[in-house]
């Protein structure tokens, strides 16, 4: 009889250890990114697609958290803060105590 314990047990391949933490620890990852402009609020919404968000994911854009729209575990949109212009920003998601890759999304 295989001891429950056993399935919970993955390795850690940034560590090089086995843990057991209860339950999988999924990393949010984003794969890209779209822009549109809203006529009725004169602002641009960034739309993330990826893998594995959350609802209480905080969500870095530059160096302002913005607030957001969770859409499914795979679409969050958010407006652009108006502190931002043209050009490269990093965005980042973080879900409990996992965090996403960076994406850098151009806005032109």
């Amino acid at each position: 009889m295989m001891n429950i314990n056993e399935n919970l047990t993955y390795k850690n391949y940034a560590c090089k250890k086995y843990i057991n933490v209860g339950y999988p620890n999924i990393l949010p990852i984003i794969y890209s990114t779209s822009t549109y402009f809203n006529p009725i609020t004169n602002a641009n919404v960034i739309i993330l697609y990826g893998d594995n968000f959350r609802e209480y994911s905080t969500l870095r854009f530059g160096n302002v958290e913005p607030s957001f729209v969770f859409i499914s575990s795979q679409q969050i949109e958010f407006y652009v803060p108006s502190i931002y212009s043209s050009g490269t920003h990093p965005i980042q998601l973080w879900g409990g105590n996992m965090v996403s890759n960076i994406f850098y999304h151009l806005l032109e």
